[in-house]
């Protein structure tokens, strides 16, 4: 299955105001965010549109481009048609090249590690005669000649090659729709006004775009009524309008293009696609009103980061977290769905969350150890590590978090204890910090750690072991 994931650029000046991240960080921001969960996308294609370069570094993607084998091209363009003009000019250049097509502007990106599965599966129960365009959100309204817009679509464009075939086939763009997105007037409905075009050009291409495929007899449909693991897929909008004065604000739509101001973390987790200023922990923290995530700060707990440098040992995996505290790197694995299912065990009742439902509260050898694949412990090497490992009832991969290197040594003499790999891995707790709030966490550290040797510093590198546990060796 061959995936053309086609993200539409423009390095001018923008009227968006948002701050966290800022515009000039937008679209490294956006790739980070995709090799974040892939490493199958068959071609990233970035269609650079002929601007000013207001940002000086909008376009500084090397770094990325070479850390990957994920081919990464970038295609010099006219801005005709805005960002669908764009992707209806990747599509011809490569055509039958891809089995889909993913049509993303650089303000989106995805979110869900099993994204491109919910896309492929969302389309195909949408669409079961293998025709039609998938969205985030379907707006507007089949009365749209008498008043309000057309059907047109919102957040990405998940389509096949079957259906631009057929928008390309059909008589009326004599071969290339493109070139119409910028014929549509008022013949076709009311909102195609010289006004509207001259005053929100890019309305007036969202709206073209997506009425020349209704207009070929292709239908829209978004994945909002889509379930995935057991809760129904959601779509956040960033609403920045200047011109209300409202300086950044999410919105939630649900099915039938219906906005819901309140919502939760594990909403944004349940988002295959997300605008970018909810692209991390701290973004979500600097740009919405949620701040309770996580409830406990580094070094008290593990840096958050580590999760997804074992993302691909714990994937469809039971976890259980041996001393997890407050437990928020199962709550972390939970939201992004990196694994089964996730467990606990914590025996001080000062860092137990009893709001987490996962987390036992109690001394694992009196309540007794969680059946999972996988266990995540950071005890210190003096704990009676042979004592737990009779409580094992088969063999299973221990991830030992400690970055002290003695104490692997010695973890490493038990003889149902084999090593398979260590990781290193860099942290920084920026990515768990509300921005606004930075010198306040920092000083907070500095003044809870200013008589001790413990690390304070925000950002670092460590490393993990990773263990098979033999049950067979046990004695």
């Amino acid at each position: 299955m061959k995936i053309n994931y086609v993200i539409a650029t423009f390095n001018g000046f923008k009227k968006r105001i948002h701050k966290y991240p800022s515009p000039e960080n937008v679209l490294t921001i956006h790739l980070n965010k995709v090799l974040e969960y892939d490493n199958n996308i068959s071609q990233i294609t970035i269609m650079k549109a002929k601007s000013d370069n207001y940002y000086k570094n909008y376009y500084k993607l090397d770094a990325i481009i070479n850390k990957t084998t994920i081919p990464i091209k970038i295609i010099d363009c006219e801005n005709y048609g805005y960002s669908m003009g764009q992707w209806l000019k990747a599509y011809e250049i490569y055509k039958d090249e891809f089995d889909y097509y993913l049509f993303i502007e650089d303000d989106y990106c995805p979110n869900m590690i099993d994204y491109k599965d919910i896309l492929i599966n969302s389309f195909k129960n949408s669409f079961p005669n293998n025709i039609g365009l998938l969205c985030s959100l379907v707006e507007g309204s089949n009365n749209y000649k008498s008043k309000g817009y057309p059907i047109h679509f919102e957040g990405c464009v998940f389509i096949n090659n079957e259906t631009l075939q057929k928008l390309y086939n059909f008589p009326k763009w004599e071969s290339n729709p493109r070139l119409w997105l910028d014929k549509l007037d008022t013949t076709y409905a009311r909102c195609f006004s010289d006004y509207f075009k001259k005053h929100s050009p890019g309305g007036y291409y969202q709206l073209s775009f997506s009425h020349l495929f209704t207009l070929s007899n292709i239908k829209h449909e978004d994945y909002l009524d889509i379930t995935y693991d057991g809760k129904l897929l959601q779509f956040p909008y960033w609403n920045d309008d200047k011109r209300k004065n409202i300086g950044g604000e999410i919105w939630f739509y649900d099915k039938g293009d219906k906005i819901r101001k309140t919502y939760t973390i594990d909403d944004i987790y349940n988002s295959p696609i997300i605008p970018v200023q909810l692209s991390s922990v701290a973004a979500i923290k600097f740009n919405t009103h949620i701040n309770n995530f996580p409830i406990e700060i580094f070094p008290d707990r593990i840096c958050l980061d580590i999760v997804d440098n074992f993302k691909h040992i714990v994937k469809d995996k039971i976890v259980c977290d041996i001393g997890c505290g407050g437990g928020d790197m199962l709550e972390y694995l939970k939201l992004k769905k990196l694994c089964k299912e996730v467990k606990g065990v914590e025996i001080n009742k000062h860092r137990y969350n009893k709001n987490r439902k996962y987390v036992n509260f109690g001394d694992v050898f009196n309540i007794g150890l969680p059946n999972a694949d996988v266990y995540i412990i950071w005890l210190g090497i003096n704990f009676p590590y042979e004592k737990l490992f009779n409580l094992f009832k088969k063999d299973a991969i221990i991830l030992l978090l400690d970055s002290n290197d003695n104490n692997h040594k010695e973890f490493q003499k038990y003889k149902n204890i084999k090593l398979i790999e260590m990781i290193d891995f860099n942290y920084d707790e920026n990515n768990f910090i509300n921005q606004n709030k930075k010198e306040e966490y920092i000083n907070l550290l500095k003044n809870k750690y200013q008589s001790t040797n413990s690390n304070f510093k925000i950002t670092g590198k460590r490393f993990f072991g990773v263990y098979q546990f033999t049950l067979f060796n046990v004695k």
